[in-house]
This record gives structure tokens, sequence and C-alpha cells, in this order.
């Protein structure tokens, strides 16, 4: 491929990710109503892509009724329905997410912190067992040391490793700010509808689902992110709307595997 190709590639891509951005903030409310994949919005966002490859002539046709891309030469034919049942949402996530479990003020100090940058710490872990017992305060002073890293950017609830919920890490130290020791109340007493009621998310995907399983699940319970946990049901990670279609639709044009 050449520069000029290279060029206009990275011409229509930015100019597909716009138009997926509009479509997918304008049309958000229609998707949850029809409670599914709205197919026209899929085949309307890869208009730009299937535009620069009929020019280019990287394709010699295309049906939109089952979305089958033909590609010339320089790729394989695929279609929409050929990838995303064998494309596994854990495979969308990359790797588990890593996570430090919630202890004491010394081990964030001489531990936690000092690997913050190495390890890439994404999430904080609070599990409640045996020989738990939380205090507020303690969780404040943890969310608010990792919250210096920008990529730090979520806390997971779980009961003896079992998935309960999970939450922004703003969202949970603005939490701390207004309900204080409650907070840790409830996670003593495992009182998750509590936390629920206050925004912790429940919602969660096998990472077993395909992409398609989770654009359902965005679309039909109104979803920008959902939490990935694994057949134990221990939290794997965190995926977005916007990294399942924008994968779908690469892999799809492009016939990536």
């Amino acid at each position: 491929m050449n520069v000029n190709d290279v060029f206009w590639t990275a011409t229509f891509t930015i100019g597909f990710f716009v138009v997926l951005f509009i479509l997918t903030r304008l049309k958000k409310k229609v998707l949850k109503e029809q409670g599914g994949i709205d197919m026209g919005l899929v085949v309307i966002t890869l208009l730009p892509f299937l535009a620069y490859l009929i020019v280019s002539g990287k394709v010699a046709e295309f049906a939109v009724g089952d979305l089958k891309v033909v590609l010339a030469q320089e790729a394989k034919a695929t279609s929409l329905a050929e990838i995303t049942p064998q494309q596994g949402v854990e495979e969308l996530l990359g790797e588990r997410a890593p996570s430090f479990s919630k202890g004491s003020i010394s081990e964030l100090r001489e531990r936690i912190i000092p690997q913050f940058r190495e390890k890439h710490f994404t999430t904080m872990r609070i599990d409640r067992h045996s020989s738990s017992y939380y205090v507020s305060e303690v969780i404040r002073e943890y969310l608010a040391e990792a919250s210096r890293f920008d990529f730090f950017k979520y806390v997971v609830f779980s009961e003896n490793d079992n998935f309960k919920g999970w939450m922004k890490a703003g969202n949970m130290l603005a939490l701390l700010e207004t309900r204080r020791e409650q907070v840790a109340d409830w996670i003593n007493a495992g009182a998750w509808d509590k936390l629920a009621q206050e925004g912790m998310s429940t919602h969660s995907i096998s990472s077993t689902s395909s992409a398609f399983d989770a654009l359902n699940k965005f679309n039909q319970e109104n979803l920008d992110d959902i939490a990935v946990v694994d057949a134990k049901n221990s939290y794997v990670g965190v995926l977005t709307r916007e990294a399942v279609v924008s994968q779908v639709v690469a892999r799809t044009v492009l016939g990536e595997k």
C-alpha cells in the first residue's frame, strides 16, 4: 500500500469513527426501544469504509441483506456472521484487567503505590469475606492515591471472589464524600442492594459471550459499559460499547481474524 492509499484509508477511518460516535448518541433511545441490534445502523456506519473500498477497487461487491463483503485480491471474503460469533468478549478485552486488593494504609504506601506504573493497575478490588473489615476513610485514601494515575478507573465489589458489582473510581470517591462511613457499613454487611441504589452497576456478561451478545446487551439495557466475568463469576475487566463496535467493524471490513 503506497502513501496515497494510507492517507485515504486514514481519512475514511477517521470519518467512520466520527459518524459512529454521532449515530451512537442519536440512536441510543431508538435502539433501546427496539430491544436489539439495529442492523440498519450497522450498515450506515459501514458506509464510509465501503465507499472507500469500492472506489479504490478493493471491493468487488457486497450484499446489504447479510452484510457480505467480497474483497478483491487484497483481502478474503468475509461477513459479520462469519467473524463475530467466534470472537469472544475476552478476546476483545485482550487480558484480565490489572488490579490490586484494598488493604491497609501501610500496604498502600509500601507496596501498591511503588508498583503502580509498572503494573498499570486499572482496578481496585474490594472483596467481602470472613476476615475482612473495611473503613470508609481508608477506602477513600486508597482511591485518592490511586486516582493520581489516569489509567486507574474502576472499583470492583465481590464476596468471596464472587462478583457483585462495579463503580467508576470517581463516582466511588464522590459517594464516600456524601455517605462516608455508611459505605463501609454496607460493604461489611454485604448490603449490595444499598450500593446498587447509590450507583454500583451489577450488569455483567460472560467472557465466553460473543461480540454480538455484548452489543445486544448494551442496546437492550441501554449501557455504555459492562463488567466481564469468567466461568467462576470472578471479575475480568470492563468492556465499553465503543470498543466492541470498533473491533467488530474493523475486523469485518478489513477481513482481519
